[in-house]
């Protein structure tokens, strides 16, 4: 009789004589997961994906083609019993038996809800199953705490009275919060807490953060007391969020008002120049303003302040309201440095006439970024700079002048390069003001001065051929400022392509029932049953193969007023030779419902075609008017099939 040794982990120790069932495979491991706590608590960013897991390689494994396949079964018990997670066979080698077999939990399993679960794998061979010890537990959270009601707010557990100043900081280091009570508590949960002057929550980083303290009641948290120095005197609001282990976290609570004591408080920006937290051009432009608020004080009192940006002072000025606002120019915004560079600068206001000497206020840190992409000039920091080159155009013919052999080639347009140019600088074009229709960005090794051309310049930006001078521009950008360039005026002598021509006799500029038709090769031609014919004429400016596009537009009244979006009839052709040895091609409007119907009663419609070349527009002609009436004194209407009458 043959006894078959029970599978052990090969690191157990355990020897291979063993009981048809037995305890002694190690346990597996949770990648990512500290399971030595006893909690295992799996955290937010591996809930996202099937959890993975290593189960120790066990001995002895098949070896013999005589052997059978072991099972490996992955388990997990929790309040809702065991469940099979995974199962998978093991045979004889190839493959090479490896440390570990690496499995997964899936998300079906992983995320049906919250739980604490006791992982753990089973082994069945020929001589038994085998469990592994200890069982490890891991702990899914997919729960957020949340405050029991939205206006819970933290609480100081000594309240400074009557402000929180220097003293509080130094008696209360570090200063300890009451927390309000909140859905679900556990072992590593932790709150950080955002300061703030304003009652508005601060889109910042949090002031700091401090782990749940369950040993009082109510639980606490604690703050370093040196982040109220970063807060202006006045009124302050704290602000906090609780995290647990895993990551989930809840709303950031309402805040908790308190006072800072000390001197005058900063000054703030006036909106909007400094919503996003940084002053730049555009801000210049529009005006900045320092804004002095301090419920201390009296317009009628007499006081007067001086404003100091980055140290340099603004002439004193008198109170007249409150809140009062300086504008800071240009000269004093920008300073004499000869490079400009983005800095932090910080501003600050000195008020006479409240105390016997001047008093200084706490200081309010800027951030600036004044530079461009190019030389400055006088008048900055107005956007167009007349010392940027313009842009020149190159025709066939000459420099910002494009003729009828232009048609079809490319658009080429370039500048010279302005001063210091960066990587990463952008010139954008614009034509017209429509844009931008093309885009320069400055590479490594381009040199002030040199040539550089705007890529890939649409034909499209030539249409509307009524204008014979196009107005062209660009604006640099190095990412946070622009300059606008001077305009060069573009010149276009474009030849006109002649109005499509209608084969059919008028009434006073109208389409009728009695339109007449020559006959075409021979055969009558009516124009309601075989359709409305428009002749383009040869032109020197179509050639062989160009595409000729015709559109028929209808209109609501008999002058043009309103387009009908429903009325539009379109045909192309490819031009051939013989287009020009007969004087021209023929479009037929031949859909008597689509193109005179809606238009039989005191319409309007035009025509008009547009010349393609190699795919790009090279023409268009000038719109043919026709009114259109097809009706009766007696109110009925001609068709195709006959007299109408409603």
């Amino acid at each position: 009789m043959t006894t078959i040794p029970k599978p052990y982990s090969r690191h157990s120790g355990i020897t291979l004589k063993s009981a048809t069932i037995a305890i002694g495979l190690d346990p597996l491991t949770v990648p990512g997961v500290d399971t030595s706590d006893g909690r295992g608590v799996v955290a937010q960013s591996l809930l996202l994906a099937p959890l993975k897991l290593q189960i120790p390689s066990w001995q002895p494994e098949p070896s013999d083609p005589s052997d059978k396949e072991h099972t490996c079964e992955v388990w997990w018990e929790s309040d809702d019993g065991p469940r099979l997670l995974d199962t998978f066979t093991v045979g004889v080698p190839p493959p090479a038996v490896p440390d570990f077999y690496e499995r997964e939990i899936s998300l079906v399993h992983l995320r049906s809800r919250s739980r604490v679960a006791h992982l753990y794998y089973t082994v069945r061979s020929e001589g038994g199953t085998t469990f592994s010890d200890p069982k490890v537990t891991i702990t899914i959270d997919l729960e957020r705490p949340m405050l029991l009601s939205p206006n819970d707010i933290l609480a100081f557990q000594v309240p400074p009275a009557p402000v929180l100043d220097d003293q509080y900081m130094l008696d209360h280091q570090p200063t300890v919060f009451k927390l309000p009570t909140y859905n679900i508590e556990a072992p590593g949960d932790r709150v950080e807490i955002y300061l703030s002057n304003s009652p508005t929550p601060p889109n910042t980083p949090a002031d700091g953060e401090s782990p749940v303290d369950f040993g009082t009641v109510p639980r606490t948290v604690t703050l370093d007391s040196d982040a109220f120095r970063r807060l202006n005197s006045g009124p302050a609001y704290a602000f906090f969020r609780i995290f647990d282990a895993t990551g989930n976290y809840s709303d950031l609570s309402m805040g908790l008002p308190f006072v800072i004591g000390g001197g005058l408080p900063a000054p703030s920006i006036r909106p909007p120049a400094y919503d996003d937290q940084l002053i730049k051009r555009d801000d210049a432009r529009a005006g900045v303003f320092v804004r002095i608020d301090y419920p201390g004080w009296s317009a009628s009192a007499g006081h007067q302040v001086i404003v100091y940006w980055d140290g340099r002072p603004i002439p004193a000025q008198a109170v007249k309201k409150i809140p009062f606002e300086v504008e800071i120019p240009w000269p004093v915004l920008r300073g004499n440095n000869a490079v400009l560079a983005a800095q932090t600068v910080q501003v600050s206001y000195e008020l006479m006439g409240l105390n016997p000497s001047p008093t200084m206020s706490a200081l309010l840190a800027v951030n600036v970024n004044l530079t461009i992409a190019g030389q400055d000039h006088l008048n900055a920091p107005a956007l167009l700079n007349s010392t940027l080159a313009p842009v020149e155009v190159e025709g066939s013919t000459g420099t910002n002048l494009l003729v009828d052999a232009d048609r079809g080639n490319p658009i080429r347009v370039r500048v010279r390069l302005f001063s210091t140019p960066q990587p990463g600088d952008v010139l954008h074009l614009f034509w017209n003001s429509i844009g931008p229709v093309a885009t320069y960005s400055v590479k490594a090794g381009d040199v002030a001065g040199t040539w550089v051309n705007f890529p890939n310049v649409p034909a499209t930006v030539l249409d509307g051929l009524a204008l014979t001078a196009h107005m062209v521009h660009y604006i640099t950008s190095n990412g946070v400022n622009e300059q606008r360039s001077p305009v060069t005026t573009l010149n276009t002598k474009f030849l006109p392509l002649p109005v499509p021509v209608i084969q059919h006799t008028l009434t006073n500029g109208y389409l009728t029932c009695r339109s007449q038709t020559k006959p075409v090769n021979g055969v009558e031609w009516s124009m309601l049953a075989d359709g409305v014919r428009w002749l383009v004429a040869a032109n020197a400016n179509i050639r062989v193969d160009d595409i000729v596009k015709f559109k028929w537009q209808g209109f609501n009244e008999n002058n043009w007023n309103t387009r009908n979006k429903n009325v539009v009839f379109e045909q192309s052709l490819q031009w051939e030779a013989a287009n020009n040895t007969a004087a021209g091609a023929i479009f037929v409007m031949n859909d008597y419902d689509a193109v005179l119907y809606p238009l039989r009663q005191f319409k309007s419609a035009t025509g008009s075609y547009e010349v393609w070349r190699g795919g790009v527009k090279v023409g268009e002609s000038s719109l043919a008017y026709v009114r259109i009436d097809l009706t009766y004194s007696t109110g009925c209407y001609c068709t195709p099939r006959g007299v109408v009458c409603s």
